[in-house]
């Protein structure tokens, strides 16, 4: 499903601007969103065991690009309980908490969102807390972030930070 989306991306983005064009990327993007909403729904979340961590990675790719703000609720709830079991990475909990966060109409944790008509985060609930969870679970801070592609460091999260609630 991934490489379908980045398929069609690319296609989008190698074609003069039209806004038909961009339909083809909308339907790999919902058939991709109905795809995970029946794993989400028959499994729970893609955990990394026994999914994978490629299927764990790419369930958070894909629903980075879902517009269905209750999925979204409920695969930030999954997430956050699969982060507290030691069975998904904390950064993948961000990537999802911040999307429900943007298409909920509230302020991100983490700015990991970015807009794409100013390519500059959408708003986030603490800018003077941020750049802090960010290096907690391995991102740039935001100011980098904004200026160059978002890198996710492979660090560990202490599970201090995770009980502590100060990334949800």
């Amino acid at each position: 499903m991934v490489s379908d989306d980045e398929q069609a991306l690319a296609h989008v983005l190698e074609l003069p601007a039209a806004s038909n064009r961009r339909k083809d990327l909308d339907v790999v993007r919902a058939r991709n969103e109905t795809a995970l909403q029946g794993i989400v729904t028959a499994y729970g979340w893609p955990a990394v065991d026994p999914f994978g961590s490629q299927a764990a990675a790419d369930a958070v790719k894909i629903a980075c690009h879902c517009r269905d703000v209750d999925f979204l609720r409920t695969c930030r709830d999954l997430l956050r309980d699969a982060v507290m079991n030691g069975a998904c990475q904390v950064v993948h909990f961000a990537f999802v908490a911040d999307r429900y966060a943007v298409c909920a109409g509230e302020r991100q944790i983490y700015g990991t969102q970015i807009n794409p008509d100013t390519r500059r985060p959408y708003p986030v609930r603490d800018r003077e807390a941020t750049d802090d969870l960010r290096a907690a679970i391995g991102l740039e801070p935001l100011t980098a972030a904004t200026t160059s592609r978002l890198v996710v460091a492979r660090a560990a999260v202490p599970l201090s930070v995770l009980r502590a609630g100060a990334w949800c």
